[in-house]
């Protein structure tokens, strides 16, 4: 497929490139929540999510 090499090349393998500026700032509890976050089925996070929804309205309505 034309282009695929240049599309390839433009990308560095994660292997050996540095880790992104955005993980540097992570802390051990926030790598371990993305990776129970990315172990949880698409039915599992959608009850995270709604669980959290539900737990921000209720701060709200305390405030």
């Amino acid at each position: 497929v034309p282009g695929v090499a240049e599309f390839a090349a433009s990308f560095k393998s994660p292997i050996t490139s540095s880790p992104p500026k955005w993980m540097a700032e992570l802390e051990n509890d926030d790598i371990d929540m993305l990776k129970e976050l990315g172990s949880l089925t698409t039915a599992n996070l959608m009850e995270k999510v709604r669980g959290l929804q539900n737990l921000a309205y209720q701060l709200g309505l305390d405030e």
